[in-house]
């Protein structure tokens, strides 16, 4: 698990700053990834330390967008092709302390309009599209797996020590969790098995 987290220069970064994120309310995860080495911008994670700040931040950002999906964990919006989705599952003291959450060291940076942080190795990592393991959460053994297989499209690799965590991490699982994980996205909607 990474510990030592660094400021980053955010002049690249410029079309990140579309937000106004007030006290307590930060990016983090995949946004950054792909904006710090040049990639197309999936989705937005905000993440935050208390409901009212993330609503404030609904408030103050994303009036016009629509809301696509709620539910306990998660609140999605879009505007056009941008996706916003208010993280709502766990709330988090501070970005630090989000970023320890994550699965892999690549999406281990956060932003909250003035600092963009992340670990050194999060860095090196993600220059060399190497996936490291951060820590892979009990009952969310699937969600990594399939950010695993988008990351492997996105061209990153994963050395064997990786893979032996991952395949470790399923068979310490308990057989329900993994169940639910397959029936359920993380988010607490089902899953739609399609066969076309």
């Amino acid at each position: 698990m990474i510990t030592n987290t660094t400021e980053i220069s955010v002049t690249r970064l410029n079309y990140i700053k579309q937000f106004h994120y007030n006290e307590g309310v930060w990016l983090a995860g995949g946004a950054l990834r792909a904006s710090i080495i040049g990639e197309k911008i999936q989705d937005y994670d905000i993440f935050g330390s208390s409901m009212e700040s993330l609503s404030e931040f609904v408030a103050n950002n994303l009036k016009g967008y629509r809301r696509t999906h709620f539910s306990d964990n998660v609140d999605s919006y879009r505007k056009g092709k941008i996706k916003v989705q208010i993280i709502k599952g766990k709330l988090y003291s501070d970005m630090e302390s989000c970023i320890q959450d994550f699965d892999f060291t690549v999406s281990m940076f956060a932003y909250n309009g003035v600092r963009l942080i992340g670990s050194p190795e999060a860095i090196i990592d993600l220059f060399k599209k190497k996936i490291v393991i951060n820590k892979i959460k009990e009952g969310y053994e699937f969600d990594t797996l399939r950010r695993l297989q988008k990351y492997i499209q996105y061209g990153f690799t994963i050395c064997n020590e990786g893979m032996k965590k991952i395949g470790e991490s399923f068979a310490n699982a308990k057989k329900e969790s993994l169940e639910n994980q397959f029936q359920f996205y993380w988010d607490g909607s089902e899953r739609i098995m399609r066969f076309d």
